[in-house]
């Protein structure tokens, strides 16, 4: 079945089934020969990573990760290392709101400070490590959905695997009753 004629009815001869199916089959059986990382890929550790997320759709089917996928392989692997920074960055975030509520503490056992100037400046540190805790956790999310996005594109998630063909082509059945039929 081709995929125009997938989740509808399609009223075509049989003929045309099959030269489409036989279509569709040439597109998605692309090549290998061009497999290696972009240019745009600057690290050393994106390259590595691009080659291990090849390897992986290799090892599922062939007709998964073709010359055609390079682009959005190497777009997954752009947006996971966002992911990795962002998430890096929110913990370091979490540590530094750690050390800042002892300091606040210390600030308010002290006696140098009056009481009213003491509360403006704990609700000021308050606003800020808030502040910058959303906007922290706003880009973690956003790289967040963005990395599963492009997961299930290239067909790394459950659901995005779902959505392949992965079978072989089928190969041709003959006909036990084409001798009959002259």
């Amino acid at each position: 079945m081709c995929v125009r004629e997938a989740g509808k009815r399609a009223h075509i001869s049989t003929d045309e089934r099959a030269e489409r199916t036989a279509r569709e089959a040439a597109a998605l059986s692309g090549t290998h020969d061009h497999m290696r990382p972009p240019s745009y890929l600057t690290t050393a550790k994106m390259r590595d990573r691009f080659a291990y997320v090849v390897s992986v759709l290799h090892g599922c089917s062939e007709m998964l990760c073709t010359d055609a996928d390079v682009d959005s392989v190497a777009r997954y692997v752009m947006v996971e290392a966002e992911y990795l920074e962002a998430a890096k960055d929110l913990r370091a975030c979490r540590a530094r709101q750690k050390k800042e509520s002892k300091s606040k503490r210390m600030l308010a056992d002290s006696a140098d400070v009056s009481p009213a100037e003491r509360a403006k400046m704990i609700a000021e540190m308050e606003s800020r490590a808030l502040a910058e805790k959303r906007q922290l956790q706003q880009a973690h999310n956003q790289a967040f959905k963005s990395v599963t996005d492009a997961a299930r594109a290239i067909g790394l998630t459950v659901d995005g695997r779902l959505r392949f063909d992965l079978r072989e082509p089928e190969k041709e059945k003959s006909n036990r009753f084409a001798e009959f039929d002259q």
